[in-house]
């Protein structure tokens, strides 16, 4: 039984983005203008496909159309669900939002390792294994949350900074942030241990 919903969640923005599809249309749609056409190039999936993601996401006010002749598309929303919207979502659509997620970062990583996207000294990779109670698990993701919102006011800065002529140009970076409970068989046995 899901929980009750929480007077703070806006039922239009589960419904764009608590499909797997159209949070990708959303993902794309935040980095650039596109039709439909282009959307479903670029997503390989179908153009009637997208143009049904398209209408629900118009509306649900999580895009908007251009109105030219070619129709384009682009946000209005963030592709983002905050904890007391993915509290509602059952959890086949929470696992399927995080496997799209985890695709997506294994396909991004590919391409950056076979570059340069990690040699500059100020990319950071880290594993880092902790064990907490409830409360601290708690206190972990309050704290990832806050840093993505902070992260998202540096982008839109840095995007504001270039607009006015002030920096030359932005430098494309992707930030993945995880955060999971371990597997059992890779749970330490003794959680004192070091």
């Amino acid at each position: 039984m899901p929980p009750p919903v929480d007077p703070q969640v806006d039922l239009r923005l589960l419904r764009a983005l608590g499909d797997p599809e159209r949070q990708r249309v959303v993902t794309m749609l935040n980095e650039r203008v596109a039709t439909a056409a282009e959307i479903a190039c670029e997503l390989d999936m179908s153009e009637p496909e997208v143009r049904s993601h398209l209408s629900v996401l118009l509306d649900n006010d999580a895009i908007e159309a251009s109105g030219d002749p070619q129709q384009s598309y682009r946000a209005t929303i963030r592709p983002f669900l905050d904890d007391a919207h993915w509290a509602q979502l059952p959890v086949e659509v929470r696992r399927a939002l995080f496997a799209q997620n985890i695709r997506q970062i294994i396909e991004h990583l590919a391409p950056a390792l076979a570059s340069d996207g990690f040699d500059d000294p100020k990319a950071h990779v880290s594993l880092t294994r902790v064990d907490l109670d409830h409360r601290g698990w708690e206190e972990v993701a309050d704290l990832l949350a806050g840093v993505l919102e902070e992260i998202m006011d540096i982008h839109a800065e840095s995007v504001d900074r270039v607009t006015r002529g002030e920096s030359s140009a932005t430098i494309p970076a992707e930030l993945v942030m995880l955060h999971f409970q371990r597997a059992a068989r890779q749970a330490r046995t003794n959680p004192g241990a070091s």
